[in-house]
C-alpha cells in the first residue's frame, strides 16, 4: 500500500523494460539470462537478446529460451 501523497510510478511496457528491468518478470528473466550465459552470450541489452553474436545452433537455443520467457510471462500473444 502506498503512503498518502505518494504515487506509484508505472513504467512503459517496452521490450527494453521487460527484458532488462521489470521486477514483475525477474524470476523468469533470471532463467532467461542463465540460459544465455550457459551459451556464452551477453545479456546487457535488447540487441544482445534479439541478435546474439554466435553460431547458428547457439542462436536457435537462445531464441528458444527467449520464446519460453515470453510464454512464461504471458507476453507472447501481446507482443
Amino acid at each position: 500500500m502506498n503512503a498518502p501523497g505518494r504515487s506509484v510510478k508505472i513504467e512503459p511496457e517496452t521490450l527494453e523494460h521487460i527484458l532488462l528491468q521489470c521486477v514483475q518478470y525477474s524470476d523468469e528473466r533470471r532463467i532467461l539470462v542463465g540460459s544465455y550465459r550457459e551459451q556464452g552470450l551477453a545479456t546487457n541489452s535488447v540487441d544482445e537478446f534479439l541478435f546474439p553474436k554466435a553460431h547458428g545452433t547457439i542462436i536457435k537455443r537462445a531464441h528458444s529460451a527467449l520464446l519460453e520467457f515470453l510464454v512464461s510471462c504471458a507476453l507472447f500473444e501481446r507482443l
